[in-house]
Formats: C-alpha cells, sequence, structure tokens
C-alpha cells in the first residue's frame, strides 16, 4: 500500500514468530520529517550550509535545503558522495549536486554499525565557498586594516621621538656652528636628562671655557700682563699656550725695562760730558778774546 500521505517514508520490520514459527511480521513507519528536522539543523552553517543523507544509489534520503522533494529523486554523484560510498570520509572543495563551489565534508552515518541495519547511508555536510571564505576574507580585510592603523602608528610615534631626539641636536649643531663663527654669547635651552642633556652641559662647560680664554686674550691685548692664567687640566693646549705667551711677555718687558734703564745711564753721562766740553769751550772763547785785545 502507499505510504502515508503518499510521502517517501522509511520503514522498520522485525520478523514475528509463533513457537518458532514465522507467522509475520511487524512494521514501523517513520516518517521523513524528524529526519529532516535533525539534518536541516543549521547552526554554524550560515545561509547557504546544509546537511544530508544519500543511499548507496547515490539518491538522497533527506530534503534538501534549498530544493523540494528531493528524497529518492535527487543523484548526488559529487566526490563526497563516491568517496563516502568507499567507506571514508574526509574534506573537498567540489561542485555540489547543484553545481555550486563548495566545502564539502563526507562520512558514513553508522547505522550498519548502530542498529544492524542492511544498508549504510552517507552524511555529506556543505557550504558555499564564497560564504566559507567570506569571514576569512573580512579577516584579511580587518587584518590588513589593523596593519595599516598599526603602521601609522608607529611613524607618527617614531616622528615624536625622532624630534624629541633630532630637534635638541639641531639646537646644538646651530649653537655650535655659531660659536665657530666666534659668537661665544649663546643660550643652551636643553634641559633633558638623558645623553642629549649630557652632551649640552658638555657644549656648557666649552662655552665657559672659552669665554674666559677670551677674557684672558682681551686682558693680555690691553697690556695686562698680571692676569693669571688658569689651567683647567694638564691637557689645556690653549691655556697652556696662554700661559707659555705671558710669561714669555713679561720676559720681554724686564729685558725692554733692563735695556731703558742702561740707556737712561748712558744719557746722564752723555749729557755730563756736553756740559763739560760747553764750559770747555766758553774758556776758550773768553781767552782768545782777551789775547785780541792785548794785541
Amino acid at each position: 500500500y502507499a505510504p502515508d500521505g503518499n510521502e517517501p517514508a522509511m520503514f522498520s520490520l522485525v520478523p514475528v514468530f509463533s513457537n518458532g514459527v514465522y507467522i509475520g511480521a511487524l512494521a514501523a513507519q517513520i516518517s521523513s520529517t524528524e529526519i529532516n528536522e535533525i539534518m536541516h539543523e543549521s547552526t554554524g552553517l550560515g545561509k547557504t550550509g546544509e546537511s544530508y543523507l544519500v543511499g548507496s544509489d547515490y539518491l538522497m534520503r533527506s530534503e534538501s535545503r534549498f530544493i523540494r522533494e528531493t528524497i529518492l529523486n535527487r543523484k548526488v554523484n559529487t566526490e563526497s558522495a563516491i568517496q563516502g560510498q568507499q567507506d571514508k570520509s574526509g574534506f573537498n572543495i567540489i561542485d555540489d549536486y547543484r553545481g555550486i563551489r563548495v566545502l564539502s565534508y563526507y562520512g558514513d552515518a553508522r547505522f550498519r554499525e548502530s542498529f544492524d541495519t542492511e544498508f549504510e547511508w552517507i552524511v555529506i555536510t556543505e557550504i558555499d565557498e564564497q560564504e566559507a571564505f567570506e569571514k576569512v576574507s573580512r579577516m584579511g580585510e580587518i587584518m590588513l586594516w589593523l596593519s595599516v592603523i598599526i603602521a601609522t602608528l608607529v611613524v607618527i610615534v617614531a616622528y615624536f621621538i625622532s624630534r624629541y631626539f633630532s630637534a635638541p641636536i639641531q639646537k646644538l649643531t646651530k649653537i655650535a656652528s655659531s660659536m665657530g663663527r666666534g659668537n661665544l654669547n649663546q643660550i643652551f635651552e636643553v634641559e633633558q636628562q638623558d645623553e642629549i642633556g649630557q652632551l649640552a652641559e658638555s657644549f656648557r662647560i666649552l662655552q665657559v671655557s672659552l669665554q674666559k680664554k677670551a677674557n684672558e686674550a682681551r686682558e693680555i691685548a690691553e697690556g695686562n700682563l698680571t692676569v693669571e692664567i688658569q689651567l683647567l687640566s694638564d691637557e689645556d693646549v690653549m691655556g697652556n699656550s696662554f700661559k707659555a705667551m705671558v710669561d714669555r711677555l713679561r720676559t720681554q718687558l724686564n729685558e725692554i725695562s733692563e735695556g731703558i734703564g742702561v740707556l737712561a745711564s748712558s744719557s746722564s753721562e752723555i749729557m755730563a760730558s756736553v756740559t763739560q766740553l760747553a764750559a770747555s769751550a766758553s774758556e776758550t772763547s773768553t781767552s782768545v778774546g782777551e789775547t785780541t785785545i792785548t794785541v
């Protein structure tokens, strides 16, 4: 007789014996509705995912999620169905029974193992490749944007860090260049407590030293040889040179002073001789006058 509602159904039969004699069979009809409800559970399968059963004749044993009346009507000759019939399980990227590229997982339903049936069905779960990789593509886009944002932040941070270090160095370079042109009145505004701050402090010490040497040179130029040249260290080349120059000038000045003293003494002697000669000339002139008168 026709199945209830003239719809495909599954039957389970059990033989009935009486005193060892077969008298009939007990048949139970299992509606495909319950099977479809189980197979249409699509949690985690998105909009295009589905699971379905395939018999050994490659006909579907559950309704498709997308096509009606596929039970015993729709044949599935895909790679997943063929390998599943060979008691294999695995994963493929194939064209499904609709001709759509899908990610397909296949494996046997273990009916023979669990219920001692004479047949075995294949369970196939598939999802469209586009939807499956859409999340991966979206994740890739997100990672790309994150990389761009991170790279931008790195550039900004690197810029400010470089400004933090380069700006003081540029100031010191400008000051050093000005000092090289003879301007020793530069003002240092670097207050960092790191290596750059130490470099700026070294420049300040150099500036003070050069200003001191310039003042000493000015005193010497103005003729003040009493100035005391203070050496910064035994390695103070400029200080040692100034000290040697002052000592030499002092020595020369003393020699000149002694020479002037000698010249002054000689001048006195010459003046005395001139005076004596003048007196002798006067006496001679007087004698000549007297002689003329007598004659």
